[in-house]
């Protein structure tokens, strides 16, 4: 049903596109079409393929009945954001209530840790209550999880890998922490709002209490175009379900170099 959706503006777009190549090959003083029909099909394309998935995701973040599920295989889809990769999940989804079953669902993850969501792992998910065949990653959930695998049973890892990652993850969040106390105690440091668009969990506990957590906030600049950055910190797991895709969050930055330097303070 979902692909019907398409049928329409892109038979409009098309023929718009189509009869601007017409009037400007033949000299015709209707050419405007060519950039409509352009226009048409370009918007067409990034509506049905980013913004009406997003869209989706956030209503069945919000409406979706929770689950969980184990990621059978991953499958690049050639799709970046802000040099974050698009995946495609094969999914064994259990529901709450009826037989587990696969379906498909695509997520961003982060580059510095692209096998987040690698085979094996476990995962929850938001199923839609309409189409149990769409579900949506539910990170705010898994970042809780974090460390647990099939049926929550620990994920097998030597302890040298495991040494590794966590030394890895620590220093940066440390180093994310100090950016934090600089930029909050700076008095040159300025306040804004921003969106957060998308978040991933660090696969890095901090004493038992909280999780390491990365955010693409869309970033309001004064007199500019919006920022889409980058946030590392950790956030306490009782006040994880307050950052959620579509919140709005409270920021301060340091004007010299505000897309490294910046934090977020609280929730709008």
């Amino acid at each position: 049903m979902g692909k019907k959706r398409w049928i329409v503006p892109v038979v409009i777009s098309v023929g718009a596109l189509g009869y601007g190549i017409f009037a400007t090959a033949n000299l015709q003083g209707d050419v405007y079409w060519l950039p409509i029909g352009i226009v048409g099909l370009t918007f067409t394309i990034i509506w049905f393929t980013i913004i009406g998935p997003m869209l989706r995701n956030r209503r069945i973040l919000r409406t979706g009945e929770s689950g969980t599920a184990r990621v059978l295989r991953m499958f690049e889809t050639g799709v970046t954001v802000n040099n974050n990769p698009m995946v495609k999940l094969e999914l064994e989804v259990t529901p709450p209530r009826g037989s587990t079953y696969i379906t498909n669902t695509r997520v961003l993850v982060s580059r510095l840790n692209p096998m987040m969501y690698g085979p094996g792992t476990q995962v929850a998910v938001k199923i839609d209550p309409k189409d149990p065949q769409q579900v949506v990653i539910d990170p705010e959930a898994t970042a809780v999880n974090a460390g647990l695998g099939h049926a929550g049973a620990p994920v097998a890892a030597s302890a040298e890998v495991n040494a590794k990652r966590n030394a890895a993850m620590t220093a940066m969040l440390e180093a994310s922490d100090k950016i934090r106390t600089e930029v909050l105690n700076s008095p040159a440091s300025r306040e804004t709002t921003g969106t957060i668009l998308s978040l991933w969990a660090l696969d890095v506990t901090v004493n038992d209490m909280a999780a390491g957590m990365e955010f693409l906030v869309e970033v309001d600049m004064p007199g500019r175009a919006p920022l889409n950055v980058e946030i590392k910190g950790v956030v306490a797991h009782g006040n994880l379900q307050k950052y959620q895709i579509g919140t709005r969050v409270r920021l301060k930055y340091d004007p010299a170099d505000p897309e490294r330097r910046i934090t977020i303070s609280g929730v709008v």
